[in-house]
């Protein structure tokens, strides 16, 4: 069975609400895991930045967002 091809905007946002039913109860465990990860990854960054400073940083836009805003503030927006 083939999809139907999209033709407009409102077949995008057709399939999109088609396919939101039942998916965050679906897929919940999997997003709960996501979004633990985020916040891993965001407060071990934060740690990094406190000892070693924004330049320190090897991505480019963390490290831009950083020196901006911010040791703590930085990594917070850039999730």
């Amino acid at each position: 069975m083939y999809a139907k091809r999209i033709q407009s905007g409102q077949d995008v946002i057709r399939r999109f609400q088609a396919n939101q039913r039942g998916y965050f109860r679906r897929h919940r465990i999997c997003l709960i895991l996501a979004a633990l990860a985020a916040l891993a990854d965001m407060g071990s960054t934060i740690h990094f930045m406190q000892a070693d400073g924004p330049e320190a940083e090897g991505h480019p836009a963390v490290r831009l967002v950083s020196t901006a805003l911010g040791p703590i503030v930085g990594p917070v927006v850039d999730i």
